[in-house]
């Protein structure tokens, strides 16, 4: 996948992060609510090499509610 099919396919737009053309980091911010109370963001940072996804990490950091 490049970069528009992967953004087409998450429903959003990429941020880009760092590094080359071609070899980029991007990031997808995803909204959606699992409880039905409260919405959710969820970082998902991807990862492109020769301008193809390679691969991801998803960041959920720090939940607010057990502090």
């Amino acid at each position: 996948m490049d970069e528009i099919t992967t953004a087409h396919a998450l429903g959003g737009s990429l941020k880009y992060i760092e590094g080359p053309p071609g070899d980029e980091v991007f990031l997808a911010l995803r909204n959606f609510s699992a409880s039905g109370f409260f919405n959710q963001k969820h970082r998902l940072y991807l990862q492109f090499r020769r301008g193809r996804l390679v691969g991801w990490k998803g960041d959920w950091g720090h939940n607010w509610m057990w502090r």
